[in-house]
């Protein structure tokens, strides 16, 4: 037996050689066997290059395996494996289920293994362990040892430095100690469950290593190792073995070779293997070879400048490249997906003008997760063929989460979020259109739990509603949705054997045609080109099954419930990966770089060269810390990787793939990530930069493109073609070239491009602003004759655009079974004018009610409105019960306070919600437009007041709007149409009075705020603490500067009203910081608004829309505009500026006011 090592750095021919001795041996007509074994995602790759570089059409003389590969093959000869091999998904199965039993046991984990992620991580440590030949008895010992801790004594022994046995940092208590109690427990619970019927593969492996001297397929054969860069112990045990049973071993390091060490460190992982290797060999008297291949001499296709950087890149010191090169490239870009479109244009230049195939490129990065949605979009923009080298996980796709979904709506009685994660899978028996109009229905109607099951969904639908289409229609898809559902609900309603679930989940993906739906879609797929997604959809249905066969074989006969069952199979789902094969041979290889393995390239590109990501941060990221492994290793617990070795690892990664390819190299970075984050540019950079003094970084961080590599194809090219066009009108600046010209020139001349180019000259010069409609489209929008109200005209004044959407186009929002905060201002509104009424009805007058009777009445009122508000709502759930007993209290006490006011003065209610308008108990206030035509403005008020004259027949009016925020008069607003409604109410209702022959004037506005306020105070007496809420609560407005009408609402006013916001002096005058206005002005005021409005609706019938939002101090018309994404109003365009409102005084209104309606100053 001969044991021989081929030693030397990336590229010095290693495989090579390994090559062309198995092409020797083959030649020679070898009668033992030949067997290549690389690491599992490298065999595809090593057997095209044994074929390629053979120069054969067949390898049958060779077998090409993993270790794993192997031991299967060895077992098929030799048998002896009586016990049923599980994967890593039948494994985590197991850990969900021994973990949801030894939930309670548990100590640091008892929560945290609930958390997704959590079983991989457990899972990865097991592995681990098995791996380094860490059994439970060595756990159980370190326990023990634990527990006879000593808090006396020092955590490390300074003299061995290593941890003292009797440490307190291993103590009852320390997390370490809780960790590695709850691992063993749960790693003790797994092999007894695997003991008897269950082998896993690192059992499977190790049970490899007692099978190797049975194996006559091994015996006398000559074996080859490659491209393995460390080795776990058990790996160690099988070569060990081997050397037992083979003619000869040939293992290749990719390690330093001669004198030469500067890059010593960056082999330390291989050199750590290789010395093992050298150890197990004369532990076993093996007679040992080496050959030393010297980079320096090999045969090599490599260019200059990649062999410089294979040598230098990680040298102490460092020899710098003389010459100027374009075969190493740096680019920083502004952004991922700007670097990403860059490395798109760079392979079509190389394809275009130096004829390479897709082949010869590939793309790699630290950072697949973050890199390869965008490398998709891109190639798949640029219309690159490429080949994503990954395992794709199965969770997210559509049939797992049908599956996951149908057992949540089982178990957890039909959740809304279940049943349309479930409807929008595309795999149910509803189509997408059917779906959409049923959670339509279901989110207005609030339909959950048992109503699914129920005819109508459990309403008392009249023999009208019954007849309704849509009535019939929406209960007939309930009808298919639940149909299948139900019935597996109820067959897995109990407790009951893992392996009948099973069976009752086949059958309802039987019934629901899964299979058959599957095939469609890959169809699609494929009629589409998208042969990577059919590949993945082809093996998504066996995977399935696949999994459900384990879980029947490994858990059957357990009892679980349906929601242990779906938590199980979900750790399953999670712990499977897709492994897709290659469409074609031509098309660039994506890969990350620690486990991509490709033929010879000639260009690479490394993507995402940024501080963080190459190198990575240094983090595990597994359940046990980085210290916590070093305690563990000095406790004799050894778990393999620490930092350094990590490190290490990463190191040769990158050194590996940046050596790989033969011509050129491309090294990336963005200044930023897809969020705008900042990020900062590698070492690795900083280093070739120093090695290649002379490079240039190119850069698209100033916005210029100076390049002609953006120039690919029509579809990509156009957009940077726009953007050149953008800055050239925006700065006034031509960056337009002669190559730009011509191609500016191209898509003007090409018929499928002339229409988009002239689409985007437009919008370049769009400005934002729509074109005002003619009469008769605004008449087919708002109607022949206008009716309108006071709020409508205020939105127009607040933006004419965000009108003209919500009232001429009415776009309606989806209609959700919720309690919102404008639902709560409906109820407050509701609440007092019930009261109100029912006052009335029972023949009380209000302001003589005691609390007593304000307490009973109140009660009244609201006990009806729970019942019947929005369907019964309140009531519908725990949280809408307690939010209306916060509502109660607040109404209550907003009752009690206008009860308070109407008791202080001599005003009573006229009443309550009156409506103004055609037909309605008062007439509407009609604006005679220019044209002839008539406005009919309308609405409600929520209270009226009145107050006769003790000495003539004239009437004061009052009103009072109920709000749940705070709201005061605001003379700019009123000036600029944005508050006009309680002064055109207070008109209304005068005109009304009038018009039956009484004559009315008027007394004040006001808004009342519905609140129970909470109030900071140190009195203790209940009268005066009440006293002090109650002024929180006045009502804020404007009344006529009139002794006579302030007293009429607040007999006892003095310096402070209780009720208003004025005051009456000692001399019986008004105090100057009343809120109120003099009789004339006030009627100034009124007309004013009327004036105010009618213009509005003259603007309005034009067809005005333009988007011009106000904007008064920080509050802008767009803040609570439910239209702001239709309108995309943008202060840097020109056109699009605010309507500010400003801030003059009262006095000063009063008088822009009265210039407005003509009336001279002094009047």
């Amino acid at each position: 037996m001969k044991l021989k090592y081929i030693i030397g750095r990336s590229g010095a021919g290693k495989t090579h050689h390994i090559i062309s001795e198995i092409n020797e041996r083959i030649n020679a007509s070898a009668e033992n066997n030949l067997i290549l074994i690389v690491p599992e995602q490298f065999t595809l790759q090593a057997e095209r290059d044994l074929i390629k570089k053979m120069e054969k059409e067949g390898i049958i003389q060779v077998e090409v395996l993993s270790f794993s590969r192997l031991a299967h093959k060895v077992f098929n000869e030799v048998g002896g494996l009586s016990k049923t091999h599980i994967n890593d998904i039948g494994k985590q199965m197991i850990l969900r289920k021994l973990l949801n039993e030894l939930g309670d046991d548990l100590t640091i984990y008892k929560k945290a293994y609930r958390q997704e992620g959590f079983i991989t991580k457990l899972n990865d440590v097991i592995i681990e362990m098995k791996q380094h030949g860490i059994e439970v008895i060595d756990l159980l010992e370190l326990n023990k040892e634990k527990n006879e801790t000593s808090e006396t004594s020092p955590c490390l022994n300074e003299e061995k430095n290593v941890l003292n046995k009797t440490s307190p940092c291993f103590n009852e208590n320390s997390i370490i100690s809780m960790k590695m109690k709850d691992i063993t427990l749960i790693f003790q619970a797994f092999n007894n469950y695997l003991e008897k019927r269950y082998i896993d593969t690192e059992d499977y492996i190790n049970l490899l290593v007692e099978k190797i001297k049975e194996s006559s397929f091994l015996q006398g054969s000559e074996i080859w190792i490659d491209s393995f860069h460390k080795m776990t112990p058990q790996t160690m045990k099988i070569i060990e073995e081997l050397t037992k049973t083979a003619k000869e071993i040939t293992v290749s390091f990719t390690m330093e070779t001669g004198e030469d060490e500067r890059s010593s460190d960056l082999f330390q992982t291989v050199k750590n293997t290789f010395n093992n290797t050298r150890k197990m060999a004369k532990r076993q008297n093996i007679s040992e070879e080496i050959l030393n291949l010297d980079n320096k001499n090999a045969k090599t296709t490599k260019s200059e400048v990649i062999r410089h950087i294979e040598q230098e890149l990680y040298a102490h010191p460092y020899k710098k490249f003389i010459d100027r090169s374009e075969d190493v490239k740096i680019f920083e870009a502004v952004n991922t997906y700007q670097e990403v479109e860059n490395v798109a244009a760079e392979i079509i230049n190389l394809v275009r003008e130096r004829e390479y195939r897709w082949r010869d490129v590939a793309v790699i990065t630290a950072d697949s997760k973050g890199y390869n949605p965008l490398i998709k979009r891109a190639f798949e923009e640029y219309q690159i063929p490429y080949f994503m080298d990954e395992k794709r996980k199965i969770i997210e796709h559509p049939i797992i989460e049908l599956i996951l979904s149908a057992i949540d709506i089982a178990s957890k009685n039909l959740r809304y979020d279940d049943v349309f994660r479930y409807l929008k899978t595309g795999l149910s028996n509803v189509e997408k259109d059917e779906h959409e109009k049923l959670e339509n229905y279901v989110l207005r109607y609030g339909i959950r739990g048992d109503r699914w099951q129920k005819d109508n969904f459990g309403f008392e639908l009249t023999s009208e509603e019954k007849e309704n289409s849509f009535n019939i229609e929406i209960d007939e898809i309930r009808q298919r949705v639940v149909r299948p559902l139900t019935k597996f609900r109820n067959k897995t309603k109990a407790k009951m054997q893992v392996s009948k679930i099973t069976s009752e989940l086949l059958k309802l993906l039987t019934d629901l045609q899964i299979e058959k739906k599957l095939i469609k879609w890959i169809d699609e797929l494929k009629d589409s080109k998208r042969y990577d997604y059919a590949n993945e959809n082809t093996q998504i249905w066996n995977t399935v099954s696949a999994i459900l066969e384990q879980m029947v074989e490994i858990l059957g006969d357990n009892i679980v419930t349906l929601k242990e069952y779906g938590e199980i199979l979900k750790a399953g789902f999670i712990a499977s990966e897709i492994g897709v094969i290659p469409a074609t041979i031509d098309q660039v290889l994506v890969g990350s770089i620690e486990r991509s393995r490709s033929h010879d390239l000639k260009a690479l590109f490394v993507v995402g060269v940024n501080d963080g990501i190459l190198p990575s941060i240094n983090d595990s990221g597994g359940i046990l810390e980085e210290h916590e492994r070093l305690r563990l290793r000095r406790e004799g617990i050894n778990l393999g990787l620490d930092s350094s070795s990590r490190i290490y690892e990463e190191k040769l990664a990158i050194y590996l793939a940046l050596a790989k390819p033969n011509e050129r190299l491309f090294l990336s970075y963005a200044l930023a990530d897809a969020e705008g984050k900042a990020l900062r540019q590698s070492l690795i950079i900083d280093k070739i930069k120093k090695i290649f003094s002379g490079i240039e970084v190119g850069s698209n961080a100033n916005n210029v493109i100076k390049t002609t590599n953006n120039i690919t194809i029509p579809s990509s090219t156009f957009k940077y073609l726009i953007e050149k066009l953008r800055k050239t009108i925006d700065e006034d600046t031509n960056y337009f070239d002669e190559t730009w010209k011509s191609v500016f020139s191209w898509y003007a001349n090409n018929s499928s491009w002339v229409s988009k180019l002239e689409m985007v000259i437009e919008g370049l010069f769009h400005d934002n602003q729509p074109n005002s409609i003619n009469s008769e489209k605004t008449k087919k929008l708002y109607g022949e004759q206008i009716k309108t109200s006071v709020s409508r005209l205020e939105r127009f004044s607040n933006c004419p655009f965000s009108h003209y959407i919500a009232y001429g186009l009415r776009p309606s929002e989806r209609k959700k079974y919720e309690f919102t905060h404008m639902d709560a201002g409906n109820l407050f509104h509701r609440a007092i004018d019930d009261f109100g009424k029912l006052v009335g009805e029972k023949e009380l007058v209000w302001n003589e009610l005691e609390p007593d009777e304000i307490e009973s009445i109140s009660d009244e009122v609201l006990e009806v409105i729970e019942q019947d508000f929005a369907k019964g709502i309140l009531s519908s759930t725990y949280r809408y019960k307690y939010q209306f007993e916060l509502i109660r209290r607040v109404c209550k006490k907003a009752i009690e306070v206008l009860s308070t006011h109407l008791k202080k003065g001599d005003f009573v209610p006229l009443g309550f919600e009156i409506s103004f308008g055609e037909g309605k108990e008062y007439p509407p206030i009609v604006a005679k437009l220019a044209s002839g035509e008539k406005v009919y403005i309308e609405g409600k008020i929520d209270r009226v007041d009145y107050m006769q004259d003790k000495n003539d027949e004239d009437l004061y009016i009052k009103i009072i709007d109920y709000k749940s925020g705070s709201k005061n008069i605001d003379f700019n607003e009123v000036f600029h149409g944005l508050q006009m409604q309680l002064l055109m109410y207070i008109n209304a209702i005068m005109i009304g009075i009038k018009s039956e022959g009484a004559n009315a004037l008027p007394a004040g506005v006001f808004y009342f705020k519905i609140d129970n306020p909470l109030i900071s105070t140190s009195e203790k007496d209940k009268e005066k603490i009440e006293k002090e809420i109650n002024k929180t609560l006045k009502m804020k407005g404007l009344a006529v500067n009139d002794v006579k009408i302030l007293r009429g609402i607040d007999r006892d006013m003095g310096a402070n009203s209780e009720v208003i916001s004025a005051g009456i002096k000692k001399d019986n005058t008004v105090s100057a910081r009343s809120s109120v206005l003099g009789e004339k002005d006030f009627a100034y005021a009124i007309e004013y608004v009327n004036h105010k409005a009618k213009k509005i609706c003259e603007s309005m019938l034009s067809g005005e829309m333009v988007v011009y939002p106000t904007k008064n101090k920080n509050i802008t018309a767009c803040t609570y505009c439910e239209f702001s994404s239709v309108c995309q109003f943008d202060t840097l365009i020109e056109s699009n500026r605010y309507k500010n409102i400003g801030k003059k005084s009262k006095e000063v209104i009063i008088e822009d006011i009265k210039k407005e309606l003509g009336v001279n100053a002094d009047d």
